[in-house]
């Protein structure tokens, strides 16, 4: 997901029984609706933001309750002190949209899966998207 679909997620949205967000076409970039996997760890997340939290609209709050509208601020400072407390370098939030379609198509999920997921209307974007380092070609050494 885009930081923007992410910031204007709302509790209605979010399906924990069946894994999923909704998006509303009015809420993505390519203007158009769809569901989003959510993995175990995130529904997990999800489910440990404090009750007191959970009662506003948006998912994602300040400690005061407002919703974020901007990836700036304390938001900001706070995924940059998570990158430095894993020990992670040179690593912007978007960089997790490349990393999330490489990881996919390695996985062997479909392309066409991985678009929907990401909200690309072609296969070029996607493929854009897709990185490969040198790990990713010594796991193809121990393949072949």
């Amino acid at each position: 997901m885009r930081q923007g679909e992410i910031l204007k997620i709302n509790w209605s949205q979010v399906d924990f029984e069946k894994g999923f967000i909704r998006l509303r076409a009015d809420q993505t970039k390519s203007k158009t609706a769809r569901a989003v996997f959510l993995c175990a760890e995130a529904i997990g997340v999800l489910k440990r933001i404090p009750k007191d939290l959970r009662c506003k609209q948006r998912v994602f709050v300040s400690t005061v309750g407002r919703p974020y509208t901007r990836f700036t601020g304390s938001l900001l400072r706070d995924w940059k002190k998570g990158l430095v407390e894993s020990g992670i370098e040179d690593f912007a939030f978007h960089d997790l949209r490349h990393c999330y379609v490489s990881r996919m198509r390695l996985a062997g999920i479909p392309d066409f899966l991985i678009q929907r997921q990401v909200g690309h209307k072609d296969g070029k974007m996607t493929e854009r998207y897709t990185t490969i380092d040198e790990s990713d070609l010594i796991q193809l050494g121990r393949v072949g």
